[in-house]
């Protein structure tokens, strides 16, 4: 099941709209909604005001949350989790460690010195800038000419035989009256054709 339907599941609530035949959908409603997507949770106006509910209700939850850290009766796993909960809910996280490291790192280093790879240098010094070339116009007629003749010879056979396939269609019978031949409006005024006589 994927995971929004996971999440309509979790909701609990039922769509209270009604099939064709009268019964009821029995499909799980959306989040903040009374109604499943086949039956208008899908609608932006539906969702919106599904959000807006889920927003409305978050006041309560945030208040629920304190009751629970500040209650002597509740155990105090769910204090933390309380706690935890509502700082998530705030959007403060805890501190965040970050490590840099200059140089190579520890693994690199492992590799080089079991000799599993090498590190290569590579002296720039010798290259002339004039040996580079960059780009090299060809005129494209002869380009595309040169092409040609690697192709055919490459094929060992002339071009000549090659033509490219034609699709066909299956033949098409012609229609009396722009009707197909199988069409028959009403069968009982044709005599009963494809009835058995008794």
């Amino acid at each position: 099941m994927t995971k929004k339907g996971l999440d309509r599941m979790q909701t609990g609530t039922v769509c209270t709209a009604r099939r064709r035949n009268g019964q009821p959908c029995m499909n799980y409603a959306i989040k903040g909604a009374t109604v499943c997507r086949l039956h208008g949770g899908s609608a932006p106006q539906v969702r919106a005001a599904a959000q807006v509910r889920i927003l409305m209700a978050s006041d309560l939850a945030a208040k629920k949350l304190v009751e629970l850290m500040s209650s002597p009766t509740v155990g105090d796993n769910v204090k933390l989790a309380a706690a935890k909960e509502l700082l998530d809910r705030a959007n403060v996280v805890g501190t965040q460690q970050v490590n840099l490291e200059l140089g190579m790192p520890a693994w690199e280093q492992r590799l080089l010195e079991s000799g599993a790879v090498r590190r290569v240098e590579i002296d720039w010094a010798g290259v002339d800038d004039a040996d580079v070339i960059d780009a090299e116009v060809v005129d494209e007629t002869e380009y595309t000419a040169s092409l040609r003749a690697e192709a055919r010879a490459a094929e060992g056979s002339p071009s000549q035989g090659l033509r490219p396939l034609k699709p066909r269609r299956a033949p098409s019978q012609p229609e009396q009256d722009g009707v197909p031949h199988w069409y028959e409006p009403n069968p009982s005024a044709n005599g009963g054709r494809g009835r058995r006589k008794a």
